[in-house]
């Protein structure tokens, strides 16, 4: 049994793990908020967007079950936590260029932002013995990760009705990808110690 460390407050990855929540958090959180607007601004009907809402939710539970098997796949977990996000920024872009196909991006978007809570949750306990112990860890991270969804949320919100434009919303997700994916590079390594 590994000893007890130190508090995650301290810890530069506990931060990075907390960051890396945090912005998946948001990814999943803005669409779930917004994707029926963005969907009306590029022509989709209100009942089609409702139904695309749904299926967001509907695949990301999915991914739920789905995802947990391949975690590890490649020996760490580098490879999960960059293609998740990654598979997000390709579903926004998706609709965003071809909107005709929402149903297909949206789906995708579902798949890729519950596959990435899955894989943000898991982490937590495979990473526990790198510093922190997993109670502490888990506390921190998602504390963290939540006070800066709230805020990124607020953030969105005010600058979505300050431009009256649905691009704000897209822009962040997209950026938002990028980053979770470079966090997913520090954060996926397997650590010793």
């Amino acid at each position: 049994m590994p000893p007890r460390l130190g508090s995650p407050w301290r810890s530069p990855f506990a931060w990075q793990l907390a960051t890396y929540f945090g912005v998946q958090s948001c990814i999943f959180y803005l669409p779930l908020g917004w994707l029926p607007t963005i969907e009306q601004g590029l022509g989709v009907s209100a009942r089609a967007a409702g139904v695309h809402l749904g299926t967001f939710l509907i695949v990301g539970i999915a991914a739920n079950v789905v995802v947990p098997p391949f975690v590890n796949v490649g020996g760490d977990q580098r490879m999960t936590t960059t293609l998740v996000p990654g598979i997000v920024l390709v579903a926004i872009l998706g609709l965003w260029i071809w909107p005709s196909a929402a149903l297909v991006w949206v789906g995708l978007a579902g798949f890729g932002a519950g596959a990435s809570m899955v894989v943000a949750l898991s982490l937590i306990p495979l990473r526990s013995a790198v510093g922190v112990d997993s109670g502490p860890l888990s506390s921190m991270v998602q504390n963290v990760g939540y006070a800066g969804v709230t805020i990124g949320l607020l953030l969105v919100g005010w600058a979505k009705q300050a431009t009256a434009s649905s691009v704000v919303v897209v822009a962040v997700v997209l950026g938002l990808a990028v980053i979770q994916a470079l966090m997913g590079l520090l954060v996926g390594r397997v650590r010793r110690g």
